[in-house]
């Protein structure tokens, strides 16, 4: 039965109605599994994996709220070793995806991956507030889980994606800005409640205490004050727009404001504001203003296909 709903799921040609119905089923089937030995079956022989790898395309609100909810009902009945089921090995591209995070850096290709928390990370910036909250309840419960070689998998996705994706989410909410092209500025305007919300969520994972994760974390400008998480600003990497050897530093952000100081291409800082065409930062004691053209996201790595 369960290969041909994943089958199906993932065909082209199957209505929409139908991937919904079987989509409902699973959930109802995970919800009301009351044994290991049902989980066993449904997380067995990888179906699942390649599922949450390749989801159906273009979800209706409806089959989002279903799907989201499927992803939940494993992710807070995982183990040790039910999470060994839901490993899978890693693709070529994907050591790349990851920032160069892997599981086993001396053993490249045998590094493994886990697909529902990958895909779970996909989703904790999601537009509908429920499937953004369940996946990141779920991240946070995948994360958790004590075993060493589900926690390996997992630490390729949470340091070279998930940490970046939360600093590129926290400037979008805190300065209406992404790194599609460069440092732009985006139409929405700044949010502050779901910033905090962020930082709730940051917090979380900081208070995991996952040595990978929490450096990938900080390096992003995040930080655990106390008890809860603050961000100075997205980590960024300064070259100059027509190729001089260095950035100018502003006292002011308006254009003609006095040159304070000049720094090298290619070096790192944090944007600790945007106004306008100008970035806020601090360099060696010194607060000033750089052009936004000459400010690009550092290490910024390939997301997986968002939902």
């Amino acid at each position: 039965m369960l290969p041909g709903f994943v089958a199906a799921l993932r065909a082209e040609a199957v209505p929409v109605v139908v991937k919904l119905q079987i989509l409902q089923s699973l959930s109802i089937l995970v919800q009301n599994a009351q044994r290991d030995t049902s989980l066993i079956y449904l997380l067995s022989q990888g179906m699942l994996n390649d599922f949450f790898d390749d989801p159906p395309d273009s979800m209706d609100e409806e089959s989002m709220a279903y799907f989201v909810t499927l992803l939940k009902g494993i992710a807070l009945r995982l183990d040790g070793e039910l999470g060994l089921l839901c490993l899978a090995t890693c693709r070529s591209t994907e050591s790349k995806s990851s920032g160069g995070y892997v599981a086993d850096s001396g053993r490249r290709e045998a590094a493994l991956r886990m697909p529902i928390f990958d895909r779970a990370v996909q989703l904790i910036d999601h537009a509908d507030q429920m499937v953004q909250t369940s996946a990141r309840n779920a991240t946070l419960r995948m994360l958790s889980i004590d075993a060493p070689a589900v926690r390996a998998a997992m630490e390729g996705t949470a340091a070279g994606i998930l940490a970046p994706e939360l600093a590129d989410v926290a400037s979008r909410l805190r300065d209406g800005v992404s790194f599609s092209d460069g440092l732009k500025l985006d139409d929405a305007k700044a949010q502050p409640a779901a910033l905090t919300s962020l930082l709730d969520f940051v917090g979380d994972l900081l208070f995991l205490g996952i040595p990978p994760l929490t450096a990938a974390i900080e390096r992003e400008g995040f930080s655990a004050e106390g008890g809860r998480a603050a961000w100075q600003g997205p980590l960024m990497l300064l070259h100059q727009a027509e190729n001089h050897p260095a950035v100018r530093v502003f006292e002011k952000p308006v254009e003609g404001a006095t040159v304070i100081a000049e720094i090298a291409n290619g070096s790192l800082l944090h944007a600790l504001a945007v106004s306008g065409n100008f970035v806020s930062i601090c360099w060696k004691g010194i607060d000033g203003w750089i052009g936004r053209k000459n400010a690009r996201r550092a290490t910024r790595p390939i997301l997986l296909t968002k939902l």
